[in-house]
């Protein structure tokens, strides 16, 4: 899961919200990463906004950064795709938590 493609501007994204919520939202490891996990097919389509609400949320929510399949597969390409998105704190906050399960 490696490398994914930043969003382009203008693009049309048919992720509905909900999902990027849903992430936030997740009150356990496993369900953050099978949330995820239905972001993921959709990534290509998503805008930058949507991508940074999905950071930014991931952050807010240790059941999601925490989990090992968001901190080694799922987080990582983004921060390297979006990172620049983030503020500097979430950003270098997130790399620390990923680095911790590398």
């Amino acid at each position: 899961m490696a490398g994914f493609a930043p969003s382009t501007f203008g693009r049309i994204c048919t992720v509905d919200r909900g999902l990027v919520k849903q992430v936030g939202e997740a009150g356990n490891f496993r369900g953050a990463e099978a949330h995820f996990q239905k972001i993921l097919p959709h990534i290509h389509k998503m805008s930058n906004e949507q991508i940074k609400a999905l950071l930014d949320r991931s952050a807010e929510n240790n059941q999601v950064h925490h989990a090992s399949l968001c901190a080694t597969s799922y987080i990582p390409p983004l921060l390297e795709s979006h990172g620049h998105l983030l503020m500097p704190d979430t950003l270098a906050f997130l790399k620390q938590v990923c680095a911790q399960y590398a």
